[in-house]
């Protein structure tokens, strides 16, 4: 029993660490004697070189039917990526043994597919498993408008296809309807058609 979840800030004891992080809780480790019984971090954001290439997780996580999890990030255009348990299958962490170490997670953090503005730019929503495996989500920008998409793309992060281009419209007095734009919340898929 594992609760997951991330934070869109902090994490790090480096300024160049401090975009986030995904975490885990283990319920059956938790006590209210000791707030950090049953806590780990899985993955810290942000490189300690400042070359950064993502940060900032903002929508919810996603434990897709493979076993690993998947997510989003916003800053940096924004991407797509895993989390794969350890060899055992389990998300565990070994706990740090200092105030400023960090816990370590033996199994394995990869980005698979970056957002550029032509395919989508900054998701604030995660990512859903529908037909044949593929993850879907949305992006709050980029786009044929730069007005947010919906896409899937693999687990492996091919296959990526732009499903949608929002549109825009309608903010201002006289300006064509359109369909929306900044998509933000997770989709839902519906297998009943």
């Amino acid at each position: 029993n594992q609760l997951f979840g991330t934070c869109s800030a902090g994490g790090g004891s480096e300024l160049t660490q401090i975009y986030g992080t995904v975490f885990v809780i283990d319920l059956s480790k938790v006590s209210p004697a000791d707030n950090a019984a049953g806590f780990g971090v899985l993955h810290y954001f942000g490189d300690p070189s400042g070359q950064f290439t993502d940060a900032n997780p903002k929508g919810a996580l996603f434990l897709a039917s493979d076993g690993n999890l998947y997510g989003t990030t916003y800053y940096f255009g924004g991407t797509v990526f895993q989390i794969k348990p350890d060899a055992g299958g389990h998300f565990s962490v070994t706990a740090r043994t200092s105030p400023s170490g960090k816990d370590t997670f033996n199994g394995t953090y990869t980005k698979i597919y970056d957002f550029s503005n032509d395919t989508g730019q900054s998701p604030l929503a995660g990512v859903i498993q529908g037909p044949g495996g593929f993850l879907y989500g949305t992006t709050a920008g980029g786009g044929s408008t730069s007005d947010g998409t919906v896409y899937k793309v693999g687990t492996d992060g091919h296959g990526y296809t732009l499903l949608h281009s929002f549109s825009g419209g309608g903010v201002f007095s006289g300006d064509p309807p359109g369909d929306g734009y900044n998509p933000q919340c997770d989709l839902l898929f519906a297998s009943d058609g």
